[in-house]
């Protein structure tokens, strides 16, 4: 038994306890990765979240512009790897919002540091992207493969590419303060 690593961790979890803690209080759930990416969608792009975090196919409805009243299910990829988790059980919502961590292959993630951050943001029309990814004989469900000209076309940040979904200059600069090098501006 390493003694000195376990003092160090513990003294660590301390620390981390003490800032998930205060997330809490911010967003008014646990400070699970996915209850943090909902309430910065929500603020971000002006979604009314369920009351359950543990509602049955998708997270809120949008509030505002041209997607009012449309479901989503917010997903939170924290290694943005070109895979998305898919229940093929559930309907699909109307759509996915995929908040994504820094672009990686898929593979093992011993010896590798992730940090929680943003960099990408897709808006996948969830009937049309389920209906796709059966046409290509793929399964739908954990992990699933989803081709890189989908992520494409879902692009809303960094590129707004997605026509779905416009962010004004605020949103934008909200989104930027989660990624790579400016945390905490």
């Amino acid at each position: 038994m390493n003694a000195d690593a376990l003092r160090q961790l513990a003294g660590l979890v301390a620390k981390r306890n003490a800032v998930c803690s205060e997330i809490a209080r911010v967003i008014g759930r646990p400070a699970f990765d996915s209850h943090i990416a909902e309430f910065i969608a929500s603020e971000v792009f002006g979604i009314e979240l369920q009351v359950s975090a543990s509602n049955k196919g998708f997270d809120g409805r949008f509030c505002q512009g041209n997607l009012t009243g449309r479901t989503v299910n917010i997903k939170w990829r924290g290694k943005n790897d070109g895979t998305l988790n898919l229940s093929p059980a559930v309907p699909p919502p109307d759509f996915y919002l995929v908040l994504a961590g820094a672009t990686s292959a898929p593979g093992s993630s011993r010896g590798k540091d992730r940090p929680w951050l943003i960099e990408a943001v897709y808006l996948f029309d969830a009937p049309v992207l389920v209906g796709a990814i059966r046409d290509r004989g793929t399964k739908v469900g954990t992990a699933c493969s989803v081709a890189s000209e989908f992520w494409h076309q879902a692009e809303v940040f960094p590129k707004n590419r997605n026509k779905d979904l416009r962010l004004d200059d605020v949103s934008r600069a909200a989104l930027s303060w989660f990624a790579l090098g400016k945390l905490g501006v």
